[in-house]
């Protein structure tokens, strides 16, 4: 129990854009209950599961809780009426940012700022993403609507040269940082990344 007064001690400590990301982290995980809700899931243990393991993210952004949120989530959408609903769109956009936003929380200290430049990139870089991530959908929800027969093997194709595109993408931004010049040692303080 000490645990949990301590972490409402630190949550109340929260300030500026870190309280924000804590606070974005319980809306994004109402959000996708709802789509949960609305395309069909049956009320049960796992709905109430991810909705106890949202709450507890927020208290604990920088512990294990929010990706195990996640993983639920995703265990809790298979068990949806229709999983190629176009409610898929709004969940996958709700948990990339359930993740997110705890990553972010989780990155620094409760009690300090974040710097505007690392806030502009997480935001850049979510967007990023959240546009992939709609490319993806409409595309998923065009062959669906066409009949086109599922391909397992080409499924795994795409999503390793999409790992491979994002990996090569990180290396690429870690090694020269958002000007595209290569990071001088001690020319820049370097924050964790989104």
């Amino acid at each position: 129990m000490s645990s949990l007064t301590a972490a409402a001690k630190e949550l109340a400590e929260v300030r500026g854009a870190l309280l924000w990301a804590r606070l974005g982290h319980l809306a994004a995980t109402a959000a996708f209950l709802l789509c949960l809700d609305v395309a069909g899931a049956p009320v049960d243990l796992v709905l109430w599961a991810v909705a106890v393991l949202g709450v507890l993210g927020a208290l604990a952004p920088d512990s294990g809780v929010p990706m195990v949120s996640v993983v639920v989530g995703g265990w809790a959408w298979w068990g949806t009426a229709d999983p190629g609903t176009w409610w898929t769109l709004p969940a996958a956009l709700a948990l990339l940012l359930v993740h997110v936003t705890a990553a972010l929380a989780g990155s620094y200290p409760s009690t300090s700022r974040l710097p505007r430049p690392v806030v502009a990139r997480w935001g850049r870089r979510t967007t990023a993403v959240a546009a992939v991530t709609v490319v993806a959908a409409l595309v998923a929800q065009g062959l669906l609507r066409a009949g086109a027969p599922g391909d397992a093997w080409l499924t795994a194709a795409v999503l390793v040269l999409l790992a491979v595109g994002i990996l090569l993408a990180r290396h690429r931004t870690l090694h020269t940082g958002s000007s595209g010049r290569p990071d001088r040692p001690g020319s820049a303080e370097r924050s964790p990344a989104a």
